[in-house]
């Protein structure tokens, strides 16, 4: 691991906001050395990508999903060059965000809900991320549905319906 990637930093046992499995993937990074810490890339669908562009523009890595969900378990593949020139652009400052934050970096949205998630606190209405200070506020609203069935006879009609439409 390069030296600005403190591995003891990130560990689960320093804080409940880093990934148990993304820790547990790194110090088994096959790729050891200086140059060759693991970076995080965005592909153009949105998806975050973890891994290393090689010298000769092959990409070594993972889905970051895939390594969050299956730590040492998630397959680490090969992709040719047009797929990084084309596909993948580099999360600038993605460590520094992650020892900051944790997976609050991964998930800046807030919509992820993590394995054993630790994330919130709540009081009343409103909700605080423990691990970057986000605040949620809930609304609540009520939705009407319209719906309609086919009935044996126009008696039937409080009977619940084997054939039913619901239109929002």
């Amino acid at each position: 691991m390069s030296a600005d990637l403190d591995l003891g930093a990130i560990s689960a046992k320093a804080g409940d906001k880093y990934s148990p499995n993304l820790h547990r993937w790194l110090k088994h990074w096959p790729y050891r050395g200086a140059e060759s810490a693991p970076e995080v890339f965005r592909n153009t669908d949105g998806l975050l990508y973890i891994g290393i562009v090689h010298d000769d523009g092959w990409f070594s890595g993972a889905l970051l999903n895939t390594v969050l969900c299956n730590g040492v378990r998630a397959d680490i593949g090969a992709y040719a060059p047009p797929f990084v020139a084309q596909k993948l652009k580099r999360v600038d400052g993605f460590w520094e965000a992650y020892q900051e934050r944790g997976r609050c970096a991964i998930d800046p949205e807030h919509r992820v809900n993590f394995q054993g998630d630790t994330r919130w606190s709540a009081d009343g209405d409103s909700r605080r991320c423990a691990w970057c200070g986000h605040v949620q506020y809930r609304r609540r609203w009520t939705e009407s549905v319209e719906r309609s069935g086919w009935f044996d006879s126009p008696d039937a009609a409080g009977c619940a319906a084997f054939e039913t439409e619901t239109r929002p």
